[in-house]
């Protein structure tokens, strides 16, 4: 699946520069940020689902060893165990001093890391990006810190995030947790 990556690569450098020119003319489906960010889960995606997408591929991949047992996660507090096969549990998240805090629980040593995008009338823009190098399973709490175009907005009107949590074990497979976050108006001080 490494093929598809770098073919992913290429193909986005390869356009970028016409791209460019359609922002220049005004004659843009979607500015360079939205583009950039589906590069990116298509990326993720390859990465993260190489059997699925091998399947529709029509493609052979070979398999894991099925006889090496899964390091069995601690449990997140209050949550039972995290889901077989999964890696991370995204719990909480909310708007502390300008930042997104969300409250993680994982099952090894890795990274960690979260990018948040908002819609806006201009199109898709990066709302903060954060990432956390984890010495082992436990909680963890990533603080992603957000623009200021964004606090300017959220002074004006609630925004709704789109949140991509991304875990990479040491050892085993990256997976990504997709989800909405509703952020309220912050009220004038």
């Amino acid at each position: 699946m490494q093929r598809l990556d770098v073919l992913a690569t290429a193909t986005a450098e390869r356009l970028k520069p016409w791209q460019q020119l359609e922002q220049a003319n005004g004659r843009h489906e979607h500015d360079m940020a939205a583009i950039a960010n589906g590069v990116e889960e298509t990326r993720e995606y390859i990465a993260d689902r190489p059997a699925e997408l091998a399947a529709f591929l029509g493609l052979k991949v070979e398999d894991e060893d099925e006889n090496t047992p899964a390091a069995a996660a601690p449990m997140p507090p209050g949550r039972g165990s995290i889901k077989a096969g999964t890696t991370i549990h995204v719990g909480k998240s909310r708007l502390v001093a300008g930042a997104l805090v969300t409250h993680l629980w994982l099952g090894g040593s890795g990274l960690a890391r979260q990018t948040a995008t908002a819609e806006t009338a201009g199109g898709s823009m990066k709302a903060c990006a954060a990432q956390a190098t984890v010495a082992g399973p436990g909680p963890e709490t990533l603080e992603c810190q957000l623009h200021q175009t964004v606090l300017q907005g959220l002074s004006q009107h609630g925004l709704t995030l789109r949140v991509r949590t991304r875990f990479i074990p040491r050892s085993g497979s990256p997976e990504t947790i997709l989800r909405r976050v509703r952020l309220d108006r912050i009220p004038a001080a």
